[in-house]
């Protein structure tokens, strides 16, 4: 269903992170919010990113944090970024989704040890 209709992960999420789940149903609820960060609305991203990195334990953060690296691209709207760059005359136009989505990172780093520590060995990687 989180599939078919993008709307509604946002309040799907909210009422998962609201429930306390045992460990394997929490598992099936990352595995699901994990397959649709390639299909969700962009303003929505940061929301699910909040949920996921929230939801990190020292068992699972290595395939939260591998998922997101390999599904998430943050590559904007060059012609938009170009319209925009145009009509603001040499000033710095930064894309309100992307900023959203990097605030959403940065917090979760910055609050959670593991998921700081699991990024920084899944950047060592590449």
């Amino acid at each position: 269903m989180l599939q078919e209709d993008s709307s509604i992960i946002v309040p799907m999420l909210d009422c998962f992170s609201n429930l306390h789940l045992d460990d394997m149903l929490q598992e099936q609820v990352i595995t699901v919010a994990l397959s649709c960060i390639r299909t969700i609305d962009a303003e929505h991203m940061p929301y699910l990113l909040r949920f996921l990195l929230l939801l990190a334990t020292p068992t699972n953060t290595r395939r939260i944090i591998s998922h997101i690296r390999h599904q998430l691209k943050l590559v904007g709207a060059s012609n938009v970024w170009t319209t925009q760059q145009s009509k603001m005359k040499g000033k710095s136009v930064v894309n309100n989704t992307e900023a959203s989505i990097l605030d959403a990172l940065r917090t979760s780093l910055r609050f959670n040890k593991v998921i700081c520590q699991e990024t920084l060995n899944e950047l060592k990687s590449l």
